[in-house]
């Protein structure tokens, strides 16, 4: 490689949360896109006609538009805490399970978030969708912290010993 190249390379650790950031910030579309196919596909599928089409566009434009908006966030903590992980791990080779751990802590923040009303309304029966909600939120996050701990760890051996 020549100097020049090297200048423009980018860092295994940035290179690693920038996939990251891309892939949380993707996965929400590409569950909708999903949906929308297989709802398309199902018995009684709807057809749209000429009158409604730009109506129907500008919709799912707004879908698009929403989703990229809500995952946003979660895409600039991702790529944060993988740079920083990515770093750490790179340096004293540790493993990366505190990202993990800490994905399982924002599923369970997220669950709370959403449960916020019910919890302040009626503090009473909070307990059982707290722990049932938040939960399955953690292991959600967890899921997702080993997907993005997983592809940060393949990105790195990469950059760290590219194939010849």
């Amino acid at each position: 490689m020549t100097g020049m190249e090297s200048r423009h390379r980018l860092s295994p650790e940035l290179t690693a949360a920038l996939v990251n950031g891309t892939i949380v910030l993707v996965m929400p579309l590409a569950l909708a896109a999903a949906i929308a196919v297989a709802a398309a596909m199902g018995p009684g599928s709807a057809s749209v006609d000429g009158s409604t089409l730009g109506r129907t566009l500008i919709v799912r434009l707004l879908g698009v538009v929403a989703l990229l908006s809500s995952a946003s966030p979660f895409a600039v903590i991702a790529a944060w805490r993988t740079w920083v992980h990515a770093g750490s791990y790179r340096l004293r080779q540790r493993g990366g399970w505190r990202g993990v751990a800490e994905a399982g802590g924002v599923g369970f923040l997220v669950a709370l978030f959403i449960l916020r009303w019910g919890i302040v309304n009626r503090p009473a029966d909070a307990p059982p969708y707290i722990a049932v909600y938040g939960g399955l939120a953690t292991i959600v996050g967890i899921a997702i912290g080993l997907i993005l701990r997983t592809i940060a760890v393949i990105v790195l051996k990469r950059a760290t010993f590219p194939e010849p």
